[in-house]
């Protein structure tokens, strides 16, 4: 689902605009040989070619949406991507000055990426559930009174 997303033109501009955004506001000190946009594009580009080539139907944007917020709301998730973030960084642009370090700002970046993502909405039970949750209770406590 997501390598067919990612390989979209168009959703690769969408998301390398707003990351390098998200970048320059959030950290001013980080320095790109040459700029954001092309070292963004590069990562993006290496991490598409490793999708495998045949795709299915794109699913929706909120089950899109849904799948990245669960996945990147899960701490082991987190720490793994930002291990794997900060490898490729260092390694295709060793230009790039950190301040304090990779790891700190890219969680920083992520923390700021999974506070956009929809809280988990509270179900709240049906009528039938409360009231069948209640007349079970009245009655289990009426069959202790008789005895």
């Amino acid at each position: 689902m997501i390598c067919e997303l990612a390989s979209q033109k168009q959703v690769e501009d969408k998301a390398v605009d707003e990351i390098c955004q998200v970048i320059t506001e959030k950290f001013p000190n980080i320095k790109f040989n040459p700029d954001c946009k092309t070292d963004v594009e590069a990562v993006w580009d290496a991490a598409v070619a490793k999708c495998p080539q045949a795709q299915l139907t794109l699913p929706s944007p909120a089950d899109i949406e849904k799948l990245i917020c669960e996945l990147a709301s899960q701490k082991q998730v987190e720490d793994k991507a930002v291990d794997e973030i900060c490898q490729v960084i260092t390694e295709k642009f060793p230009n790039i000055k950190f301040n304090p370090d990779c790891k700190t700002d890219v969680e920083a970046v992520w923390d700021a990426a999974v506070a956009k993502c929809p809280q988990a909405q509270l179900t709240l039970p049906s009528p039938a559930d409360i009231e069948k949750l209640i007349c079970g209770r009245v009655a289990e406590a009426g069959r202790g009174q008789g005895r």
